[in-house]
């Protein structure tokens, strides 16, 4: 298990909001490995595909070097939306994480992802909008600015098919975590990357086992079908997997070259299963997302964080 040093700094959480009430532009800082001097929530912007795309960032006051979680909103929702439900810019000090939200495109009226045949094609302006390349690009651009190491693409619903996308299809992630979004492309090849998809069974809305989407919008493919391809992807075997029971939670671990689980919730309905949700559960996915990103990828030999005199 790969695991770092946790620094609690809990009074660093204070959001820099400037007065009109959005948020201030990621600063460059002349040393991005020193502790972070302001920190606090930031907008970042991307130009890709023709058009200016945009970002929530939190930074910590850690030193680095910091992992990146990527983390995706589901298709109606919003960037601030998911900060708030997720909450995982409260564990981004002890965790030592940026933690990035990126903003979907709005078709419509909604905000959504080109997860394959969800939801970026909900009109012609949108058909086939690069999601893959801004998430990659997205990375690219703040991971020197804020002296990133590994990265975790985490998605729900709209957001987590977005994920598991990505994860087949990008360049930039370490490691994949989707919730109540199955993988909706019929191809993920690569080299072998740590999967975990989280799925509530009483979930009507993208239903576990698959099937017609309420008022028949779309229709979705079992779950299991998206991790049958990443097991394959990640040269799982045919022995039998490991299970772990958490309460209401049952999570299969497969023999696998890079770890593949699939973690199934009772009577769990279309919900985030952490964060502002996770008084509900004997487990929470937020943290889980940053253990399962120590327990199977190696940071990387960063060089050591630049210092800065104090009086």
């Amino acid at each position: 298990m790969h695991q770092r040093t946790r620094t609690t700094i809990w009074g660093a959480f204070v959001p820099l909001v400037v007065a009109c009430g959005g948020y201030p532009e990621l600063p460059t800082q002349a040393e991005p490995c020193a502790e972070w001097k302001q920190p606090g929530l930031y907008e970042f912007e991307v130009d890709h595909d023709g058009k200016t795309r945009k970002a929530l960032v939190y930074v910590p006051r850690t030193e680095g070097p910091r992992d990146l979680v990527v983390a995706l909103h589901g298709g109606s929702s919003s960037a601030d939306d998911f900060r708030e439900v997720s909450r995982f810019d409260l564990l981004a000090a002890s965790d030592n994480t940026v933690t990035i939200f990126p903003q979907g495109r709005k078709a419509l009226f909604w905000r959504v992802w080109n997860a394959g045949d969800c939801c970026g094609n909900i009109d012609e302006e949108h058909r086939d909008s690069d999601d893959v390349g801004y998430l990659d690009k997205l990375v690219t651009q703040i991971s020197p600015q804020v002296c990133g190491d590994r990265v975790v693409g985490v998605g729900f619903s709209n957001g987590g098919m977005m994920a598991a996308r990505w994860g087949c299809e990008g360049t930039t992630p370490d490691a994949i975590v989707s919730a109540a979004g199955p993988l909706l492309r019929n191809q993920c090849v690569g080299d072998p990357i740590p999967f975990r998809h989280y799925h509530g069974l009483s979930d009507s809305i993208v239903p576990f086992e698959g099937g017609d989407a309420p008022r028949g919008r779309n229709t979705w493919p079992p779950s299991i079908k998206g991790v049958e391809m990443y097991k394959e992807r990640n040269q799982c075997t045919d022995d039998a997997a490991e299970e772990f029971r958490f309460g209401a939670m049952t999570c299969q671990r497969y023999q696998c070259e890079a770890s593949t689980e699939l973690c199934t919730i009772e009577a769990w309905q279309h919900a985030w299963p952490g964060g502002k949700n996770a008084g509900r559960l004997e487990s929470n996915a937020t943290t889980e997302v940053i253990d399962f990103l120590n327990d199977h990828v190696a940071p990387s030999e960063a060089p050591a964080p630049a210092t800065t005199e104090r009086e």
